[in-house]
């Protein structure tokens, strides 16, 4: 079934939203949707830790609830993606005592580089902290070249890749499967703690962590025309204004149509919450717990320190009315 923001439909389903939430309709922050089947959403538009409800048409109109905190001022993360990073909080905590989550396989977490140019965050192929972009051959698309690494083992579905081999194809594509659950993460803490130290190289250590770092990257779109040499990467044009950390952990709820959808969605509130609150608690802890590298000078670690008090002094959590 497809669904667009305006659909009475859809507008229902964000009604229950931000019921469940306690929120007016016009505090919901809209976001996406700026193609046909481009997915599209709401977030409770909580300056910090958020809840949000993502609908991807090219699915049916699959709804996802999810929890989300950007490494950005203007979208309402204030940075405190930064404290969380350097909190290091341990994935274990989800799967253990009053932090457990019920359904861990039915949960994934998506942490990503994103890419700005001006408002836009275009693709690239480094977006996945842990990984790279899914190759997925389609026709009539421009080719795209990439140099295979070790981390690409894991992730790439054609056979017999060779490390530092150049390889192109019709198109480089987002694969959901490349999201791991947090039950994948629970066996292995090894690739959250991966996911971690590549995401605090996202963070600028010389603003205090409250900035995009310039980084080249690699564009996930290729004109058929760009040279590029074997081993080379090819880094995006245009107004670079940085990459930052972006974590969201989310869950199905169900689909527009489906009967009970506020049924559905109080539940997987409810299996959500201690992700929610785990992710506060990461962000505004004590800020005498945040890990700096030794490199790190004591004043700069103490400045960081005040600026995420003063933030988390006005953070407010929103937690669901269940």
């Amino acid at each position: 079934m497809p669904c667009a923001p305006n659909d009475l439909e859809v507008q229902r389903v964000i009604h229950i939203f931000c019921k469940i939430l306690g929120i007016g309709i016009a505090d919901a922050v809209s976001f996406g949707g700026a193609g046909a089947m481009a997915e599209f959403g709401v977030s409770n538009g909580n300056r910090g830790v958020q809840w949000n409800l993502a609908f991807y048409p090219q699915q049916d109109c699959v709804i996802r609830l999810g929890v989300n905190l950007e490494g950005s001022e203007k979208m309402g993360g204030r940075w405190l993606i930064a404290p969380f990073i350097l909190s290091r909080p341990s994935i274990e905590e989800l799967g253990w005592g009053q932090m457990k989550v019920p359904r861990p396989e039915n949960v994934r977490v998506r942490f990503v580089r994103d890419y700005w140019q001006g408002a836009n965050r275009p693709p690239i192929i480094e977006k996945y902290l842990g990984g790279r972009l899914k190759v997925r051959p389609d026709k009539g698309q421009p080719p795209v070249c990439v140099t295979v690494t070790a981390v690409d083992n894991e992730v790439l579905s054609e056979p017999g890749l060779q490390v530092g081999q150049r390889l192109c194809v019709d198109n480089w594509t987002e694969s959901r499967s490349l999201w791991p659950t947090l039950s994948m993460l629970l066996d292995k803490p090894s690739r959250w703690d991966k996911i971690l130290k590549e995401a605090y190289e996202c963070l600028n250590r010389e603003a205090l962590f409250k900035k995009r770092i310039k980084h080249p990257v690699t564009s996930a779109y290729m004109s058929p025309n760009v040279k590029v040499p074997f081993g080379g990467e090819f880094t995006c044009t245009g107004k670079n204004q940085g990459i930052s950390p972006h974590l969201t952990i989310q869950t199905v709820v169900g689909k527009v149509e489906d009967a009970d959808i506020e049924g559905n969605m109080r539940q997987k509130f409810k299996e959500l919450l201690p992700v929610y609150r785990w992710v506060c608690k990461s962000c505004c802890g004590d800020p005498y717990a945040l890990n700096f590298p030794d490199y790190v000078p004591p004043d700069n670690q103490n400045a960081v320190r005040e600026w995420v008090g003063v933030v988390c002094e006005t953070h407010h959590p929103n937690e669901p009315n269940l």
